[in-house]
């Protein structure tokens, strides 16, 4: 496996970026993860869309870009 991106509104305060990545890597330890950002508004699509949308023709072709976005609010009342 080769280049992974991730963009998410995770937010970098706690571990939950770095248990996606452990997740990744435990299952293709050779790949290299890149992440393009993980501040992204919660819940906003559109924005997490126009960051990836001008940064993926940058990456090598068979580059994984995985985009995590909570999409609803409701999500969080559970």
């Amino acid at each position: 496996m080769g280049i992974i991106t991730l963009t998410s509104d995770l937010g970098l305060r706690d571990h939950y970026v770095a248990a996606v990545k452990a997740s990744i890597l435990s299952q293709a330890p050779q790949a290299m993860i890149v992440d393009i950002s993980h501040e992204v508004r919660s819940f906003d699509i559109q924005a997490a869309a126009f960051l990836v949308r001008n940064v993926w023709h940058q990456f090598p072709l068979g580059t994984v870009h995985v985009i995590g976005i909570n999409p609803e609010l409701t999500a969080l009342q559970a």
